[in-house]
Formats: C-alpha cells, sequence, structure tokens
C-alpha cells in the first residue's frame, strides 16, 4: 500500500508541472512536427535525428485530445506514472521487496533532472521508461520459474526493442543489459546451466525487431553532425557530464547526494566480494557511465560531437534501482542506516529542484507574450529577427505558425504590420531599420522560458 501512496503522490507531482505553455526550442521544435497531418508528422519524424515512438504516441494523444502543450507535456508524464504505478509495485516489489520500491519511488520522485525530463516534450521519459522496465524485465529472467519465462523474455524483447524506436541512447543501457545477461548464461558463470541459446534466440527476435529501425537510425546519424549544434567534447564537458545525475543546483545537496551515491558504491564494490548479488546494484549504478562513455566513444569515431548530458537520462531509471536496491538490500548495521537514511536524502533534492522547476515551467513570461501577441496580432504581419541558433524563431513557428519572418530585403512583402525582435547581443542591429527606411517603436520587454526580447513596431517612414 505505501507504494502506492508514494505513486499516486508522485504523479500528482509530476501532474502539477504541465498546466503551462512555456516552450523553449526543442520541446517547440517537437511540438511543431506534432501539429501537422499524420503523414506530415511521420515526414517531419523522418527528417529528424530521433526516433518516431514519442512523436506518434504524442500525435494519437493530441488527436483524441486535442492539440496543446498540456496533452503534449501529459504525454512525457505517462512513463514516470507507469514507473510509479505499474513497474515498481508490481515487479520490482515481487523482485526485491516493498521496501525496495518505495525507496525506488521516492528515487523516481526526487532525483534530479526525473521531474525536468519527465514533463519536457521530448522523447527522455519515455526512454527512461523502456529502459527501466527492459532491466527489471531482464531481471525477471534470472529468477523466473520455467512457466513464466516465456512472458519474461516477451517482456525484455519488446521493451529493449521499444526503447531502441524512442531514443539511440535508451537502447545503450538495453545492449548492456543484453552483454549482461549473455555473459551470466556462459557455462563458466552459470553454474553449468545452458541459459545461452534460449538468449541467444531471444536477442536474434529482438534484432529482427529493431532492424527497420537501425536502417532509419544509419540514415539519420549520416547527417547528424550537420543538424547537431552541440559544443565539442572537452575535459570540462566530461566533467560535467560525470556529476550529472547529482546536479541539483544547490551544491550543499548535490554534494550529499554524491557522497551518498558514492558510499552505495563502495558498499556493493566491497559487498560482492561476499556475495555475488551485490554485482546487480553495483552494474544498474555503473549503467549512466558505461553510456557515457559510449556516446564519448561514438563521438571520437565520428570525428564530432553525438553526445549531450542529457543523453544519459534513458539510463537513470536503473541508475535509481540500483541504489535503491543497494540501499535496502545491505547488510547487518548498515540496513537501517542506508534503507532509512537514503529516501531522506533524496527528499531533500526534491525540496532542492522542485520549486526551480515549477518556477521554470510557470514563468508569467509566455502567458504575458502570448496574451499581447493574441490581441495585437493580424495574419499579415511579419517579424524580423537576429539571433544565434534561431531559438526564438523556432519556438515562434509553434506559438505563432502564421507569423512569417522577414530579411531587411524582403521587408516590403508584409502586408500588415511588420514587427522587430531585438534579442540581447544583437541590440546594434536595429540601427539597419533607418538605412532600410523604417523606424522603431517600443512595445515592450517580452520573456518565455529561457529567452528574452525586446519587441518593437517597424513603420516605413514617410
Amino acid at each position: 500500500m505505501g507504494v502506492f501512496i508514494l505513486g499516486i503522490a508522485g504523479s500528482v507531482i509530476y501532474l502539477s508541472l504541465i498546466f503551462n505553455n512555456n516552450l523553449w526550442v526543442d520541446e517547440a521544435f517537437t511540438a511543431c512536427i506534432i501539429r501537422g497531418s499524420f503523414t506530415e508528422m511521420l515526414r517531419g519524424t523522418v527528417s529528424d535525428t530521433l526516433p518516431p515512438f514519442y512523436n506518434i504516441f504524442t500525435w494519437i494523444l493530441t488527436a483524441v485530445f486535442g492539440y496543446s502543450s498540456y496533452i503534449m507535456k501529459l504525454s512525457s508524464v505517462i512513463p514516470m506514472i507507469l514507473l510509479l504505478l505499474w513497474l515498481s509495485p508490481f515487479h520490482i516489489s515481487r523482485l526485491y521487496g516493498e521496501k525496495c520500491a518505495a525507496v525506488f519511488n521516492v528515487c523516481i520522485i526526487c532525483a534530479p533532472h526525473l521531474i525536468h525530463y519527465g514533463v519536457e516534450i521530448r522523447p527522455y521519459s519515455w526512454g527512461l521508461f523502456f529502459a527501466a522496465a527492459a532491466g527489471v524485465f531482464a531481471l525477471e529472467v534470472l529468477v523466473s520459474a520455467p512457466s513464466d519465462l516465456r512472458k519474461n523474455y516477451a517482456g525484455l524483447i519488446a521493451f529493449s526493442a521499444l526503447s531502441g524506436y524512442t531514443h539511440q541512447y535508451a537502447l545503450i543501457p538495453c545492449a548492456f543489459i543484453w552483454l549482461a545477461l549473455l555473459l551470466q548464461a556462459l557455462p563458466a558463470f552459470s553454474g553449468g546451466k545452458n541459459f545461452l541459446p534460449a538468449r541467444l534466440k531471444a536477442l536474434g527476435i529482438l534484432a529482427a525487431a529493431y532492424l527497420p529501425m537501425l536502417v532509419l537510425t544509419i540514415l539519420q546519424l549520416r547527417r547528424a553532425g550537420s543538424y547537431f549544434s552541440m559544443e565539442p567534447l572537452s575535459l570540462h564537458s566530461f566533467l560535467s557530464d560525470l556529476r550529472f545525475p547529482y546536479v541539483t543546483n544547490i551544491t550543499p545537496v548535490s554534494l550529499v547526494l554524491l557522497l551518498s551515491i558514492a558510499i552505495l558504491l563502495g558498499f556493493c564494490v566491497i559487498s560482492s566480494f561476499k556475495n555475488k548479488r551485490f554485482l546487480i546494484p553495483l552494474f544498474l549504478m555503473l549503467l549512466p557511465y558505461l553510456t557515457l562513455a559510449f556516446g564519448y566513444l561514438c563521438s571520437a569515431a565520428a570525428g564530432g560531437n553525438l553526445f549531450t548530458s542529457r543523453y544519459l537520462v534513458p539510463s537513470l531509471g536503473l541508475f535509481w534501482l540500483g541504489a535503491s536496491i543497494a540501499a535496502t538490500d545491505s547488510e547487518g548495521l548498515f540496513n537501517n542506516v542506508t534503507s532509512g537514511l537514503f529516501p531522506v536524502i533524496m527528499l531533500s533534492s526534491l525540496i532542492a529542484i522542485y520549486p526551480q522547476e515549477y518556477r521554470s515551467e510557470y514563468a508569467p513570461g509566455a502567458a504575458a507574450m502570448t496574451a499581447y501577441f493574441d490581441e495585437n496580432l493580424s495574419s499579415g504581419d511579419g517579424y524580423i529577427i537576429y539571433e544565434d541558433k534561431y531559438q526564438i524563431e523556432l519556438c515562434m513557428r509553434y506559438y505563432y505558425p502564421e507569423l512569417k519572418k522577414y530579411e531587411w530585403e524582403t521587408a516590403d512583402e508584409c502586408s500588415e504590420t511588420l514587427w522587430y525582435f531585438e534579442v540581447p547581443g544583437y541590440e546594434n542591429y536595429l540601427d539597419e531599420a533607418v538605412s532600410h527606411g523604417y523606424e522603431a517603436e517600443f512595445v515592450s520587454n517580452m520573456s518565455f522560458d529561457r529567452y528574452a526580447f525586446t519587441l518593437y513596431k517597424l513603420r516605413k517612414i514617410q
């Protein structure tokens, strides 16, 4: 019952963050793809560099319940609810007990980044869910009775395939799980039992299921270098990625969280020499770092950056499962200390991060901006903007798809009001207005999500 209560509380926390229209550029990009017809959505999805599951699922959801940011954010919350109210109470509880399932729910509610990526209009939360479910069904396979083995293999195959159809970096932790299963099936580790043929057969079924996506992924990644705008990898980015799972933006809380995980990792290493079962939580807690190493190796091989810290998110469900197992499976003196203290430490993380996320999601700028434009825009209006990476422009395609962007050379083609968005750092570009025969009237300072601009109305000089 306690696991379900925690699951309901966590679901409410996630749902409390979806009732806003505050999108950043990646969300706006995804939302614009989903806005079109089914054919247009598929065409936009294929031309992107991400697999299709999230866009297809969210398109169906918006087709049924209406196109809005609330429904698209709900699409991202659904997998977090499934973690809390299905995977944890029905599977993790059976594998490791209700105490472990309860601590896992606390982690899913409280861990850094999960609330943020659990409401963002992007595929990371679904990738996290599918990878976590694949890992849990892999654990089920290890302990299955013969009558349940086929069902658990089916779950492992299905969720592993779905992870690959959701995000390339959601497939990576699944790949390491399959590698561990194959190694464990070798006679030297399986106690003489011949598990290898069954697992190779299951892997073959997974390969066949993933093959269509593999073809699409290869085509997408061939042009990923020109599409991605990520900074080159460096020692600084590597260190930042290493601490990604613990970052709360409140340094003392982040350090305590890091220290607690380091203690659990150390405990698993020491305990594994006495009991091999501690290798499981140790392996799960290492998955983000195996994913990180794989991402850096792929980037080095490609000659450009194909990795950013948010690609660790799909592995974090298994990471926090490993921490939950370690905290509740400790022996002797440590059992009461870790299982009692670790959830409290996680709660301090939620206290640190939830107000930040709430302020970000419900920042008043987006509502003020849309209220003004809803009242003052005409169908023939256009705008001019200078900015880096076209972020505000891409967001405007979501907020006001009919609002056309112009350059100074084509400004005369605008049939109605011509607006100017002055982005911080590009203030000098407004001086060009006079040379092109326009004068600028200040309207307002506007903002939404992480973006800000000063709005001007341009008038032709008589």
